[in-house]
């Protein structure tokens, strides 16, 4: 097991990401035990096959987030965001998960404005989830 603070090894280039619990810019994009119970138990085809349905899955949200909130709709925000969170949960996406939690903050906020950036930021989250999985993972 890694030491808090180490990074896991990229299987594939030999780089890794970082999956210590520390916050700020250096936190984690994934959780290392949450990977480590994915790695051990599914094959690397079904890991592959997961990684794509959480890829089109995210692409969707990303969709919908957006035109809810052209829409102004914070409810349909909140839901698909919830929705998103769930699913990054599961595969140990934790830095998409924290990205989720903030944007469902903002919407049970009245005084919060809900913005197409924070729609952007959690786009780029998912993606750089999306990359790390596939690095850690595949």
């Amino acid at each position: 097991m890694s030491e808090p603070g180490t990074a896991m090894p990229d299987r594939r280039s030999g780089e890794g990401e970082r999956l210590d619990g520390r916050a700020g810019a250096d936190a984690p994009l994934l959780e290392e035990e949450t990977i480590r119970q994915i790695q051990d138990s599914l094959p690397a085809e079904m890991r592959a096959q997961l990684i794509d349905v959480f890829e089109e899955q995210c692409q969707r949200c990303v969709t919908d987030l957006a035109e809810a909130v052209r829409r102004g709709d914070r409810g349909e925000v909140r839901r698909v965001t919830h929705l998103l969170k769930g699913s990054s949960a599961s595969l140990g996406a934790s830095a998409l998960g924290r990205a989720c939690e903030d944007l469902e903050r903002s919407c049970r906020s009245e005084d919060a404005a809900v913005t197409t950036s924070q729609v952007d930021e959690l786009s780029a989250a998912a993606a750089a989830a999306s990359e790390a999985l596939r690095s850690q993972l595949s």
